[in-house]
């Protein structure tokens, strides 16, 4: 039985009288040839810098309308609602959430608005980094700790990649740096950042790092005072670089006492196709 239901403040509007009527163009307005291409064209005329949107709870983003998020939250309304929901119901009661793989903020912003709620934001991706930082300007006086590190096993540097050309689709490299062209990133085991930070127990974390989730969590000391009560991980063979990485992290999270669960909250059946490609795993 479902326990999740997409709520009102994981519906994004626009903020300002132009992004409604760019909202109104893309939601209402009747499918036709060339819709997309005339929405981009003007995406890119009207909004360089961002598309604004903001929630029924006042959180204000600026989200590129060209990019998977930003595109689907234009013509859907939404992204990931039901991941969003469940983690805002875990996150109700307070406690301390952690992002990794934040991108331009949607879940930190969402859920830094809960009150009694602590963030610790994580994204590699300079670009993305940047982005993230913008949102949180414009929404003061969330608690929000963020950091620029990749996240890993050990204390290293990683090269990065963006793919098809999209910032959430940035991730660790396994091509050989080129000359001039690569980019690098140091990376840090999250245990290590957690007592840096002195963070207490994580309520919430949630991992979206294109496949490479489970190197964070062989990062992470499982015994520790920070273990999550919940994790929302991106979970699916379309970015994971072979399946051995999802059945390492599988094994690992179910090794250390956690139960695999839809974002929908039913039991985890591989056969069946998982609601926006995320499992939310439960300490038992």
């Amino acid at each position: 039985m479902s326990v999740v239901a997409v709520d009102q403040a994981s519906v994004w509007l626009g903020d300002g009288f132009l992004s409604e009527l760019m909202l109104a163009y893309a939601r209402r307005f009747p499918r036709h040839r060339g819709k997309i291409r005339i929405f981009n064209m003007l995406a890119q005329h009207c909004f360089r810098n961002g598309l604004p949107f903001k929630n029924q709870d006042g959180v204000r983003i600026l989200a590129n309308p060209l990019d998977v998020i930003g595109h689907v939250i234009s013509f859907y309304g939404s992204y990931e609602p039901l991941s969003l929901a469940l983690a805002r119901r875990l996150m109700s009661g307070g406690g301390t959430f952690v992002d990794i793989g934040a991108n331009i903020g949607l879940y930190t912003c969402s859920i830094a608005a809960i009150p009694n709620v602590k963030c610790v934001a994580f994204d590699a991706c300079a670009r993305a980094f940047s982005k993230l930082l913008e949102n949180l300007r414009r929404n003061p006086g969330m608690s929000v700790t963020a950091v620029n590190v990749a996240l890993g096993r050990k204390q290293t540097i990683l090269q990065i990649e963006r793919v098809a050309g999209d910032l959430g689709s940035t991730r660790v490299s396994t091509l050989s740096p080129q000359p001039g062209s690569s980019h690098f990133i140091s990376a840090l085991p999250l245990d290590e950042v957690m007592k840096q930070l002195s963070i207490g127990q994580i309520s919430l974390l949630k991992i979206d790092v294109e496949g490479y989730e489970f190197e964070v969590f062989r990062g992470m000391n499982f015994n520790s005072a920070y273990r999550p009560k919940n994790i929302i991980m991106e979970y699916t063979e379309r970015v994971a670089k072979n399946t051995d990485v999802l059945k390492g992290s599988f094994e690992l999270l179910c090794n250390q006492r956690y139960e695999p669960l839809t974002v929908t909250g039913e039991k985890y059946n591989p056969s069946v196709a998982l609601p926006e490609e995320n499992l939310w795993w439960r300490s038992l």
